[in-house]
């Protein structure tokens, strides 16, 4: 069921968004915005593309990640270093793999490097990375672990190191992207001819963004939501043509099946957070007592996390976007005609 205009305060006839896939002015509504207040996440039902209307404010979106940060652990945990660790490996992997040229030499550009896990297996190889990180100490732990070169600055034109390069990684980043015609162009500028973009982003649709409207999860802060289908049709307008397009990941319907049962088992992490509060309260023999349980709790969470990531590696679970089955990201490598 999608939420109708007595629960949202707004109808599709007010939306004055045009499709950024297909240019259509037809929209239906999927619901509130979690993470923006005053937004709406709306459909195109022509191409299932979905975008937020009215977009955020470049101000807003600041202070949302401003607070956002604020209620995380400043600290790299070990959980997000190993999970970006897979990652990257998987996407150097299917990178190198369907590249038509040796990576030594090639000129490579990361916007949103995180730690730096992708651009230092092109590092590795003899390639000049460059970086983009708007996080202060994601950026610091990747200049410190790996010696590389990041602008702490979200991608600005203006900073890039070099005139052109070869290869432009956007993992996880274009569903962030306010403007992202503005943004596509700026990247045109400075690829090369012949050039290579990297793009992993959320395989979306209608379903998976309604659950989490209706069970409050948090969207991390999108603002756009692609298909196999509709992205590959939004880049074709930019003259960028797909080499290899897959979905990776675990496949979206078991998702969409075993996500009451995830929020279900989510009392391990209560427990632990429980006992950390105990723990900064408890004096004397509690105290110690406390910090032992914590130790013990924390190394079962930390060898179910690692099984986790070892047996959900994208590495294993590649699925054809034609297919039945669809895995959670989509993974695509675009050459610029």
């Amino acid at each position: 069921m999608i939420l109708g205009k007595q629960q949202i305060g707004i109808d599709s006839h007010e939306i004055k968004e045009v499709c950024l896939v297909c240019g259509g002015t037809s929209w239906e509504l999927i619901g509130e915005h979690q993470e923006f207040s005053g937004s709406y996440i709306i459909l195109c039902p022509k191409c299932k593309f979905m975008t937020t209307s009215p977009l955020p404010s470049e101000f807003d979106v600041e202070q949302h990640y401003r607070k956002f940060y604020r209620e995380q652990e400043r600290k790299v945990s070990f959980y997000y270093r190993q999970s970006q660790k897979l990652r990257a490996r998987s996407q150097f992997r299917f990178i190198k793999k369907y590249l038509d040229r040796p990576m030594s030499g090639l000129r490579v550009l990361e916007i949103g490097a995180g730690i730096g896990c992708l651009l230092n297996n092109f590092a590795i190889k003899g390639a000049r990375v460059n970086g983009f990180e708007p996080r202060q100490e994601l950026a610091d732990f990747a200049m410190q672990k790996f010696d590389l070169s990041l602008i702490v600055s979200p991608f600005d034109l203006k900073k890039v190191a070099e005139k052109r390069y070869d290869i432009i990684l956007l993992s996880h980043v274009l569903e962030h992207i306010l403007e992202l015609p503005v943004f596509i162009q700026g990247l045109k500028q400075i690829i090369s001819k012949n050039g290579f973009l990297f793009i992993e982003i959320p395989n979306e649709n209608k379903v998976k963004i309604h659950n989490r409207i209706v069970f409050q999860y948090k969207t991390d802060s999108h603002v756009h939501f692609f298909n196999p289908t509709n992205i590959n049709r939004f880049m074709e307008q930019y003259a960028f043509k797909s080499q290899r397009l897959l979905t990776v990941g675990e496949d979206t319907e078991t998702i969409q099946r075993n996500s009451s049962d995830r929020q279900n088992n989510s009392w391990v992490k209560g427990l632990h957070q429980d006992l950390i509060d105990f723990h900064r309260k408890s004096k004397g023999i509690w105290r110690n007592f406390s910090a032992a349980v914590l130790k013990c709790l924390s190394g079962f969470i930390y060898l179910s996390v690692i099984f986790q990531l070892v047996a959900n590696n994208p590495n294993f679970k590649y699925y054809n976007p034609s297919g039945r089955k669809q895995g959670n990201w989509i993974r695509s490598l675009w050459k610029l005609q």
